[in-house]
C-alpha cells in the first residue's frame, strides 16, 4: 500500500472482500495464517498515518513493515549481486542478469520495488506465503519472485502463492515451488 494514497475500492476488495475468506478456508484447514502488511514509504518518502489504513481492515495485521526498513538490506544485496557478477547496467539503472532480468536499481540509484520487495519477502521465512495485489503488480513481482532467489544463492527459502485481482474479480494465480518454478493456477 502507498502511504500517500488514500483507501480506495482496491484496497476494500483486497483486505475486506477477498483476504476474509481467505483467512477462514486456511483457518478451517488447519493452518495459523500472518498477516503481514508493508507500506510504501520509500517511494513516496511520505510515511502517512497508518492507523486509518488498519482500522479499515477486518484481518488486522499481526506485523506492519514499512518498505523504507528494506533499503540497507537491499543496497547490501546488491553489492553481495554485483561481486558475483549478477548485475548488468542498462539505461541507467542496474538490472539482474538471467530470468526476466529485473531491475535492482532505478536510474536515481535507489533499490527498485522489486528490490525491496525481495527483501521484505526473504524476511518471512520458509513455509507458503500467499501474496495479493491488483493485476498491475504482475510485472513486478515475476521480478521479485528472480530477485528472492537470487539473494538466497538461488535456493527458495518458501513457497509462493502470487493472487491477482482486476478491481472487484480474481484474475491470476501464480505458484513458485520452492525451486523457483512457478505455473499459472
Amino acid at each position: 500500500m502507498y502511504s500517500d494514497k488514500p483507501w480506495d475500492e482496491t484496497h476494500e476488495y483486497g483486505y475486506n472482500t477477498f483476504l476474509p475468506p481467505l483467512v477462514d478456508t486456511l483457518q478451517g484447514r488447519g493452518c495459523r495464517p500472518v498477516h503481514v502488511a508493508m507500506f510504501d514509504d520509500y517511494t513516496t518518502g511520505q510515511r502517512g498515518k497508518l492507523d486509518n489504513y488498519i482500522q479499515r481492515m477486518k484481518v488486522r495485521p499481526e506485523r506492519v513493515h514499512h518498505e523504507s526498513e528494506f533499503a540497507r538490506p537491499a543496497e547490501e544485496h546488491l553489492a553481495r549481486l554485483r561481486s558475483a557478477r549478477r548485475v548488468a547496467a542498462y539505461n541507467g539503472e542496474f538490472h539482474l542478469t538471467g530470468g526476466n532480468r529485473p531491475r535492482l536499481t532505478v536510474r536515481s540509484g535507489r533499490p527498485s520495488c522489486e528490490l525491496l520487495d525481495a527483501c521484505f519477502q526473504d524476511t518471512k521465512g520458509r513455509g507458503t506465503h500467499i501474496i495479493i495485489h491488483p493485476t498491475d503488480f504482475v510485472h513486478q513481482q515475476e521480478g521479485m519472485r528472480d530477485i528472492l532467489g537470487a539473494i538466497n544463492g538461488d535456493r527458495w527459502p518458501g513457497s509462493i502463492i502470487n493472487v491477482f485481482f482486476r478491481r472487484t474479480n480474481l484474475s491470476r494465480v501464480l505458484f513458485t515451488d520452492h525451486s523457483g518454478r512457478t505455473k499459472n493456477v
